[in-house]
């Protein structure tokens, strides 16, 4: 009877022992599943490699952080370029108007008739209206804005504000996470 439990006791040493090396490779306490291990045995083992591997998790965790960092700071080199290329193309197009003596800056279409339009003959420029600035956002404890849609969008693109951020304006009844207003994420991924 003396050697039977002695036995007992080095075969759940040894689940203890596995269970504990096992548990230290896949993140987990090696400590606590020894015990896990001693006490349960095979079952203890086999819990131990049903569950997910803590390191291979933080792994993919980590990884992932760092590509959508990659990502976000591509995105903006890229808006940077494609900004400055704007820019160009305005301005050279504001030589080539100033060089020809008309200004496209307004035109919607070219005009069927090839000669030159008089000054008379141009539509007026359109009235200019300062963009409405009604949304307001929260970060942290503060309350910021009112800004406009398009600052809207920017801080959305930049990931100032998530789908979590909350936002206000006089329509609503009271502040609200982006992900509950209905259609809104859409507006602002378009």
């Amino acid at each position: 009877m003396g050697e039977t439990i002695f036995i007992q006791l080095v075969i759940r040493v040894v689940f203890g022992g596995i269970c504990a090396s096992v548990a230290q490779n896949r993140g987990r306490s090696a400590v606590a599943w020894f015990f896990i291990g001693a006490l349960f045995a095979c079952i203890g083992l086999v819990v131990l490699l049903v569950i997910p591997n803590l390191k291979i998790e933080q792994e993919r965790h980590d990884r992932l952080r760092s590509e959508n960092r990659r990502l976000r700071e591509r995105l903006r080199k890229d808006r940077m370029v494609a900004d400055q290329r704007h820019t160009s193309t305005q301005q050279r197009l504001g030589v080539h108007d100033t060089a020809l003596g008309v200004d496209t800056s307004h035109a919607v279409g070219a005009p069927e008739d090839t000669g030159h339009l008089s000054e008379g003959d141009l539509p007026p420029p359109p009235p200019q209206q300062k963009p409405k600035r009604h949304w307001y956002y929260a970060v942290g404890a503060r309350e910021l804005g009112p800004i406009t849609d398009a600052e809207f969008r920017t801080l959305w693109r930049d990931g100032t504000l998530d789908r979590d951020s909350l936002v206000w304006r006089k329509e609503m009844s009271g502040w609200k996470a982006i992900a509950d207003i209905r259609g809104l994420e859409g507006r602002l991924n378009a």
